[in-house]
């Protein structure tokens, strides 16, 4: 799975606007790996092991996604995978991610304070970050 995630991998935190929601925005978090669509198995494979997930096509792209998005299957998955030895960026993105949601599990998310906490780990994730040291 590391390997996968490494390579193909992406931990996405994203806030986006909520005409429901009180604060006017929504945290939301997704865990997704990326293939081309001729290792789809590998994908319908990692969700049979892991017994949770979605598998969907990009027919443009030619690829498809294994996504987890539910916050519950997130846990379920950090759990599982917190032993996982991650490298580089990822690692510090894995690292971020897993912050961001402690903070929703405590339901910071649905306070001024936990969305503007939330905004800037997501802005340091990815592509957004410049810092690669820990600490």
């Amino acid at each position: 799975m590391a390997g996968f995630i490494n390579a193909d991998g992406h931990f996405g935190l994203y806030i986006k606007e909520s005409k429901t929601n009180k604060l006017g925005v929504q945290c939301m978090l997704r865990i997704q790996i990326t293939q081309q669509d001729r290792s789809l198995i590998v994908l319908h494979e990692i969700k049979k092991y892991l017994g949770m997930g979605q598998v969907s096509a990009n027919e443009v792209k030619k690829t498809s996604d294994f996504t987890i998005g539910s916050q519950k299957q997130i846990n379920e998955f950090i759990i599982i995978f917190k032993e996982a030895k991650l490298l580089g960026a990822k690692a510090l993105d894995f690292a971020d991610f897993c912050f961001a949601l402690d903070l929703m599990n405590q339901k910071a998310h649905l306070t001024p304070k936990g969305v503007s906490q939330i905004r800037k780990i997501s802005a340091g994730m990815n592509t957004g970050r410049i810092n690669f040291n820990r600490g």
